[in-house]
């Protein structure tokens, strides 16, 4: 168990320090610790089960797997005690032993499996397990088969792969290659119909599957991708990862030895002095390397291809590989557009000539040397210039320009042009001449000869060199080449110690002639070939070599075949029908009625509404679900009466063409509808036409619009503006030729008239013009736009409809229409000679007569926003809808607060002190309790909306019967603009004066002007 955990640690190391994961983890050689290290040697103490080829690399996946046959061949009968031709095994022969992994072919060992010879045709079939391409197996046959079947059909899924025949039936090993690759899990063998031993015999069928890491059609090939982890495709060796450094071709099978190995040139070229952006992507020197660098971009301008110097005489490019090699195939890139004359190239491997060309080569060349040539040096060279024959231009104009070169090598253990055909050494260990398969060190492996050892033993020959001669082997049979062990015992059809009588199942005076169809298999008389017991069921005649005629089966010929497919017969043995039942009828034997089917001779069809229900076999009856759409009658076998169809027959045909009738079951008609008649079933009018007969017209609908089949009212909504039962006439608003003019805002949203456009009533107040159309200018309103606007706020204008500006009053006016003319206000200070309460009056001088107020009410602007024309798709105008808007607080009357604010009209400007009344007395007393009370108020007032200066509510204006309504008194000074902080201090603003001697730095009086 140690050893064993060593051994796999060390494996691991090694593939990690090799990188070959490709072959160490898939190394299947029989002692795998002493050969799987040297991978990618050949295994030559063979491989493990399953696994073939000389590097185990080829994976039987047949191996194992579960099989079976046309029943099973039992010998117990023939087995005799003490005698020298006796097999070594008796018993069944069943499918499994041909899967066995043992490929001995000695019949007598016990390794082949046989089919029971009694059926017509016998079949042995494999399962893989999983699904294989599949593209060719071998077939190991019994070496004494007494008579081998003259087909063998072979299938991969019922897909034929050969049928095998001729010569290649009689071999030991047959060697099957499919027409085409096919997809498959089973893979099934079977004798043909016609053939007269139907018997198999097989001591074993491989298919072979390239291990991973391998590929070719004999998985000859070992992957060399990029990435080497990655499984490279059996078939063609591609790697989507590309090939792995130094390999090439569409495989990556073909090693350049070139890659990165050290170059030489007479001179470098550099165009570093005159590269221009616009034609190049590199700018530089061209050194040696560059032709060994991997690219083969022949595009100059990017920067992969060597030049020499220029005006030199001596031209050449060399190559140091490192160590020896045996060359014989290059290829040279040469850029796209050269302009420099190849002609006269020669290609040297250590100054011996490979190649010289006489003619210029084209931008890419294959080079094949007269000779392999073994040396470390390859040089390419130019004649010296001008001594070339054909060579022109001057002494600057030879030079070498080389984007790649590319020297060819095969792979380990492989040689030929195309590295295709396998060293066959005596050491396993030794690699062949690369080029002639030649093994100098160890000679060919035993069984093999020849300069490439690739030609097997002659007849009677084996072992090394092929200088030992077979044994005496039974009917002078040969030996296997590579031990001398005799590979055949009697001759064909012979058997006994002298191979002096006739196997069984032959007869005749040289045993050439086959038995019939004996009894249970038993034998014939060896003379005359009679059958002892009579024939097997499905042969007649004297020697039981006739089959039974078609339509005939069983002992004696004496049973009738049952309905098979016409001309398809029975098996002449069992009577089961070698292709289908016919039409109608199921059984082994073909002789029951198939579902669906009824009736006799099982030929009438189950007509059932749903599919799936099986009809009565007698009536043909479907109780369940009822006839099929178009069918009647008790056994649904009847047609729909004329101008019926569907289910039950239920419903009636359309019109047809002719009074043809309609399809009883889908009620189309067979060729056109009747005139007048249109519709799938040809029961609804053409367009345009109405009534039973479909032979009246409808009236004039909108866009042509169809109209009801049965009444002829019209079906289709009138046109976008039309309205009226017939759509002739304009809708409210639209006028024109096609009602597609929106009319003005007429008076009272009149309708104007529908063919000139103009208002009888004259225009909506706010609009004017001749088709009301055109809306007052900024500074009028009202009817015909005969009212100016009041003092608006510039540039805001009045409402087009009330005049009510859409804004505020210009400074000094108010009112509705902003047409009053304020008072001018001013302020003075008395002294209070009871408390430091400093009480204020108010004093006003009208100039204009203001409107008198409502002390529960508040004098409001009202902005009216005017109709405006909106056009919508169906037509329609949604007139304006009236606004309200507040104005600022009333000069008398209650506050919002609750208390009252008194102002005095005067024409004076200040009361002295002195001049005093009682009832200025009476009103300073008056005021002291108000101001008391103005204080209470103004700390509960600061104390919860100290945010909000006096001036936000002047600035928000919305008001509500009377009462101010505060929206969001928290963080915005509507004054100013600016936000406010949470908790103060308040933006620094002009010391108004305020209510009973309390101090707002934000509160400005309404009645007050900015400017005081």
């Amino acid at each position: 168990m140690k050893s064993n955990i060593l051994y796999l640690f060390a494996v691991i190391v090694f593939t990690l320090h090799r990188g070959q994961s490709q072959g160490t983890f898939n190394c299947h050689c029989a002692e795998v610790e002493k050969e799987c290290f040297t991978f990618p040697t050949p295994c030559s103490s063979g491989c493990q089960s399953g696994w073939d080829g000389p590097f185990c690399q080829l994976h039987n996946v047949a191996y194992n797997r579960s099989a079976s046959q046309s029943g099973v061949y039992v010998d117990t009968s023939d087995c005799v005690p003490d005698t020298q031709d006796v097999q070594s095994f008796c018993g069944a022969h069943g499918a499994q032993l041909a899967v066995d992994g043992s490929d001995d072919t000695n019949y007598w060992h016990g390794s082949c499996s046989v089919t029971d010879t009694s059926n017509q045709s016998a079949w042995w079939r494999l399962d893989l397990g999983a699904t294989y391409n599949i593209s060719s197996l071998q077939i190991y046959q019994a070496n004494h088969v007494p008579l081998p079947p003259r087909y063998i059909e072979v299938f991969v899924n019922g897909q034929e792969c050969y049928n095998v025949t001729g010569s290649d039936i009689s071999s030991t090993i047959i060697h099957v290659t499919c027409h085409q690759t096919l997809l498959g899990s089973t893979l099934t063998l079977r004798t043909s119909s016609i053939d007269t031993v139907p018997s198999l015999t097989l001591c074993e069928v491989k298919i072979f599957q390239c291990s991973d890491f391998w590929f070719g059609n004999k998985c000859q090939y070992k992957c060399h991708c990029k990435d080497e982890l990655e499984v490279c495709d059996k078939l063609s060796g591609a790697c989507t990862s590309q090939c792995a450094e130094a390999w090439t071709g569409t495989g990556c099978q073909t090693h350049n030895m070139a890659l990165n190995k050290t170059a030489h040139q007479e001179g470098t070229w550099s165009d570093a002095s005159n590269c221009s952006t616009t034609s190049t992507t590199y700018c530089g020197p061209r050194p040696a390397s560059l032709a060994v660098d991997g690219s083969t971009d022949q595009d100059f301008r990017h920067g992969s291809c060597s030049h020499t110097a220029l005006g030199r005489t001596i031209t050449s490019w060399d190559l140091s590989l490192g160590s020896l090699h045996q060359i014989y195939r290059m290829k040279i890139y040469f850029p796209q557009k050269d302009i420099y004359s190849t002609v006269g190239l020669k290609v040297t491997v250590d100054g011996a000539v490979c190649y010289v060309s006489n003619t210029s080569l084209p931008t890419i060349a294959d080079i094949t040397c007269r000779q392999p040539l073994r040396g470390v040096f390859v040089s390419i060279n130019l004649p010296p210039f001008p001594t070339s024959p054909g060579v022109t231009g001057g002494p600057i104009d030879r030079v070498l320009v080389l984007c790649e070169v590319l020297i060819y090598e095969c792979d380990e253990f492989w040689f030929g042009a195309n590295c295709s055909q396998l060293c066959r050494c005596q050491n396993t260990s030794e690699v062949c001449d690369k080029m002639t398969g030649e093994c100098p060190r160890t000679g060919c492996s035993a069984g093999w000869m020849g300069t490439d050892c690739q030609t097997e033993c002659l007849a009677g020959l084996y072992g090394v060199k092929c200088d030992q001669s077979c044994p005496g082997c039974p009917g002078n049979g040969s030996c296997n080449r590579n031990n001398g062990s005799c590979s055949t015992l009697c001759p064909a059809h012979y058997t006994g110690a002298n191979c002096d009588r006739c196997h069984d199942d032959w007869y005749g005076p040289s045993c050439q002639l086959p038995c019939g169809e004996c009894r249970n298999d038993g034998p014939c008389n060896t003379t005359t070939g009679l059958c002892p017991d009579g024939c097997d069921p499905g042969w007649q005649g004297a020697l039981c070599q006739q089959e039974c005629p078609d339509g005939r089966y069983g002992m004696d010929c004496s049973k009738v075949c049952g309905h098979c497919v016409d001309p398809t017969p029975c098996d002449k043995l069992t009577g089961f029908c070698l292709d289908e039942c016919a039409h109608g009828w199921s059984g082994d034997l073909c002789d029951k009625c198939d579902d669906f089917w009824f009736g006799a001779n099982c030929s009438q069809l189950c007509r059932c509404q749903n599919t799936s229900e099986v009809c009565d076999k007698m009536t043909g009856e479907c109780p369940r679900t009822g006839c099929s759409a178009g069918w009647m009658g008790t056994d649904c076998q009847t047609v729909c009466p004329n101008s019926t169809f569907g289910l039950n027959c239920s419903s009636n045909c359309g019109m047809c063409a002719d009074n043809v009738t309609c399809d009883h079951v889908t009620g189309t008609c067979p060729d056109t509808c009747a005139a007048g008649f249109a519709g799938k079933d040809c029961s609804e009018c053409l367009t345009g036409l109405y009534g039973v007969n479909c032979d009246q017209t409808c009236p004039g609908c909108a866009g042509n619009g169809s109209c009801n089949r049965n009444n002829g009212s019209c079906s289709t909504p009138c046109p976008a503006h039309y309205t009226g039962a017939n759509c002739d006439r304009c809708h409210d608003d639209w006028y024109g030729s096609s009602c597609q003019l929106p009319c003005g805002e007429c008076r009272n949203d009149s309708p104007c008239n529908t063919t000139t456009g103009l208002c009888p009533d004259g225009c909506d107040p706010g609009w004017q013009g001749a088709l009301c159309q055109q809306e007052c200018p900024d500074d009028r309103y009202g009817v015909d736009c005969s009212k100016v606007c009041g003092h608006c706020v510039d540039p805001t204008p009045c409402d087009k409809l009330t005049g009510f500006c859409l804004g505020e009053c210009a400074h000094g006016w108010s009112g509705d229409l902003c047409d009053n003319k304020q008072p001018t206000t001013r302020t003075y200070q008395e002294p209070t000679p009871l408390s430091s309460t400093t009480v204020t009056y108010t004093h006003t001088t009208a100039t204009t007569k203001t409107p008198a107020t409502s002390s529960t009410s508040t004098i409001s602007r009202h902005s009216t926003t005017a109709k405006r024309h909106d056009q919508t798709s169906q037509g329609y105008r949604p007139h304006g809808h009236t606004q309200h808007k507040t104005d600022q607080p009333p000069t008398q009357g209650p506050t919002s607060d609750g208390h009252s604010r008194h102002s005095r009209t005067d024409k004076s400007d200040h009361y002295s002190a002195d001049q005093l009344s009682e009832g200025a007395v009476a009103a300073i007393v008056v005021s002291c309790v108000l101001a008391l009370c103005i204080v209470l108020h103004s700390f509960i007032f600061i104390r919860y909306s100290r945010r909000r200066p006096c001036g936000w509510l002047k600035g928000r204006r919305k008001h509500t019967y009377g009462r101010d309504r505060i929206e969001s008194p928290e963080d915005f000074d509507f004054t100013s603009g600016t936000e406010l902080p949470k908790y103060g201090p308040f933006p620094d603003t002009k010391q108004k004066a305020g209510t009973a001697g309390i101090t707002n730095p934000n509160y400005i009086p309404d009645s007050v002007s900015p400017d005081v």
